[in-house]
């Protein structure tokens, strides 16, 4: 496992909810998947706080799929010979 995988999002657990706390959790989960997550393009990360009252926090990431895919993913190959490398 890579220690580093994630936003750290769970630190701001008892962080205050305000415009720098919203700003810093929609940079953690931006980050975070251009980071991790090759195979997508993020447009937006919305930050919705109409529920911190009850102790929720709603983040929505709208995101693009690439069309092609990537070899930087970090999804483990099951297989020994790559699809795109086969010859029949």
């Amino acid at each position: 496992m890579d220690p580093t995988f994630g936003c750290g999002i769970h630190f701001m657990q008892f962080e205050p909810i305000n415009v720098a706390g919203i700003a810093k959790m929609r940079l953690l989960v931006e980050e975070a998947i251009i980071r991790f997550e090759p195979r997508v393009d993020v447009n937006k990360v919305n930050v919705n706080v109409r529920g911190q009252l009850d102790g929720i926090v709603w983040i929505e990431v709208d995101y693009t799929v690439k069309a092609t895919n990537t070899r930087n993913n970090i999804v483990y190959p099951y297989y020994l010979i790559e699809g795109t490398e086969v010859n029949l």
